[in-house]
């Protein structure tokens, strides 16, 4: 919902401050942020504005947040959403709960403190609350889903319950088990919630298996694999033949192995000693190995931070640049708080699918030295189109700490 912008000569103004040398004469309103509305999908709701001039852009604002209009009166007990940095007019806010929310802006001076404590309604305030309604992703679900072979094509289908919902395609040479599968997997396609079918061209010779999951799903981390209901459980093949190779030829497997024969019922041997000497040497060496490992689990559990080759080139210009700033700035000084905040700030603003699908890596890595593990894996994953065996090798590392 848009909150709707009202002329402020309609509405009341919050009392002018009145100059105490000058009696009753009244000084003028500071400059304040005008025209804010706000946009609200699912929990998400985004706020723009517009700037006033170069005192409230000099500094940035602040984003406060409340379930009744703001005023002087009670802002003290609005929660604070975010700031805003200098000349930026526009800020994402993303809640965790439904409800009926108002948004004011605060001004700030150069060293941080208000500039301005008026709220103007319909400049610098909202009106009219924005209605968050987040949605149950536990009600969305697949109501039909098929994998069917013609000659070199896989035509995958499926429909869902409730419509129009947001789908990714996967495909795999392993089964989808668990959320970690689809680290290993390749995503298709992301669909509009339109689309319930795709065509894919897979490698002639190769047992495939295909999942479509919600992408709500997906962000929600709740995802879980059925074989008939969303993947399938026998993998599908296009027949060697048309790549011009020959068919390949699998061999049977039992399903568990026969006991171990002993026809001559012979005695089992006792177990080997060694001198004294030797079994000090073979200690020395299990020990060692033992170090070995324990380093290469630390250098796991500890993994370096990671920045494109193209983020480290001079001369970048536009949002390149603006990226490699802060990359610059946060990033190489590993202060993974203010990364976190720059890049959201960054992300904000429609930006080209590569440049994107960077700021979303580092933020995932933002977000995986602070240990907020679940957000890191949802950034990973929207950077996996663009760069997916970067982003599928820290998808790994984060599933291991889930």
């Amino acid at each position: 919902m848009n909150a709707q912008a009202v002329p402020p000569d309609a509405l009341p103004r919050e009392e002018t401050p009145v100059d105490a040398e000058a009696g009753q004469k009244r000084v003028p309103l500071p400059p304040v942020p005008s025209g804010l509305a706000a946009e609200a999908n699912g929990g998400t709701v985004v706020l723009r504005w517009n700037n006033a001039g170069d005192s409230a852009a000099g500094s940035g604002c602040k984003i406060l947040r409340h379930t009744l209009p703001i005023t002087r009166q009670n802002y003290t007990e609005a929660e604070e959403a975010g700031t805003a940095a200098a000349g930026v007019n526009t800020f994402t806010d993303r809640l965790q709960e439904d409800g009926a929310f108002y948004y004011a802006l605060i001004p700030l001076n150069g060293d941080g403190s208000p500039e301005a404590l008026f709220f103007v309604p319909s400049e610098n305030s909202l009106v009219f609350p924005v209605e968050v309604s987040i949605p149950d992703v536990t009600d969305i679900r697949l109501t039909f889903f098929d994998v069917l072979l013609k000659n070199q094509a896989v035509v995958v289908r499926w429909d869902t319950q409730p419509e129009q919902e947001r789908m990714i395609l996967y495909r795999s040479t392993n089964p989808f088990v668990n959320l970690a599968s689809v680290a290993q997997a390749t995503v298709l396609t992301v669909t509009d919630g339109t689309t319930l079918s795709y065509v894919d061209y897979p490698v002639p010779g190769v047992p495939y298996y295909y999942a479509a999951i919600p992408e709500a799903v997906i962000r929600s981390g709740t995802a879980v694999f059925r074989c008939g209901e969303n993947t399938n459980e026998i993998p599908v093949e296009v027949p060697g033949e048309y790549a011009g190779l020959p068919p390949v030829r699998r061999a049977a497997v039992r399903a568990m192995p026969l006991p171990l024969l002993n026809p001559d019922h012979a005695e089992p041997k006792p177990a080997a000693v060694f001198s004294a000497e030797t079994e000090r040497t073979i200690a020395a060496l299990d020990s060692a190995l033992r170090r070995e490992r324990s380093r290469e689990g630390n250098a796991v559990r500890n993994p370096a931070p990671w920045r494109f080759p193209e983020d480290n080139e001079p001369g970048a210009g536009g949002e390149n640049a603006a990226l490699k700033q802060i990359l610059d700035t946060r990033f190489d000084a590993k202060n993974w708080d203010g990364l976190a905040e720059d890049l959201n700030v960054f992300l904000s603003l429609r930006r080209t699918e590569e440049v994107s699908a960077r700021a979303h890596f580092y933020l995932g890595q933002a977000y995986f030295f602070t240990e907020k593990y679940q957000d890191a894996l949802e950034e990973f994953l929207l950077s996996q189109n663009a760069y997916p065996n970067k982003a599928r090798e820290w998808v790994q590392k984060t599933l291991k700490r889930l």
